[in-house]
């Protein structure tokens, strides 16, 4: 996956297709989402924009919650 990143930023390419995320709204908070499908590539991504400087955490917390799930995973934010 880095390989092929890294690819497309040389080769200046204005699109990048990386495949689905599946989510989906809590049932019992419409602030919060499930992470159905996609969890590898989502949690890579993740991890490399935490290394990048966390530039997702605007999107991924809200109310001091955790906007995505896994359905597993119940935890609150840590921030």
């Amino acid at each position: 996956m880095f390989e092929d990143l890294y690819e497309a930023f040389r080769t200046n390419k204005e699109y990048y297709y990386l495949g689905g995320i599946l989510l989906v709204n809590d049932k019992s908070n419409m602030k919060i989402y499930d992470l159905v499908d996609g969890q590898q590539r989502f949690t890579t991504l993740w991890l490399l924009s935490v290394e990048l400087g966390g530039r997702l955490k605007d999107f991924s917390v809200c109310d001091n919650q955790l906007r995505l799930l896994f359905s597993i995973r119940k935890r609150k934010a840590i921030f």
